[in-house]
């Protein structure tokens, strides 16, 4: 990790990074998880999770940074709406907490 002097700017948490960090998960997402037509959903998850125990640790830094922002916004959702929310996933409660604690296991 790169060290930056006290009176240079944060760029951690600047506009800037936010973009930077969009632009490298939609290139990642292109790149190792796009597949038309999708699979069903324990099947598409299962195969993220083998590609994702077989790459770098940068890649799966990348993607537990990714999943993470993803949880933060469902657990909010959460706590405005209570458990309607689960409606709006392909899977269930059960489906996504599994694979959100298997991400954090890789």
């Amino acid at each position: 990790m790169m060290q930056y002097e006290s009176k240079e700017v944060n760029i951690f948490n600047s506009k800037f990074t936010c973009i930077l960090f969009y632009v490298c998960i939609k290139i990642y997402k292109y790149t190792v998880c796009d597949t038309k037509p999708k699979p069903p959903y324990l099947e598409r998850k299962t195969r993220y999770l083998e590609q994702l125990r077989h790459t770098s640790p940068s890649v799966r830094l990348l993607s537990l940074a990714d999943k993470l922002h993803n949880a933060s916004f469902v657990l909010a959702e959460w706590q405005q709406r209570g458990d309607v929310i689960w409606n709006n996933f392909n899977a269930r409660q059960q489906k996504t907490l599994w694979f959100y604690q298997s991400i954090a296991e890789c």
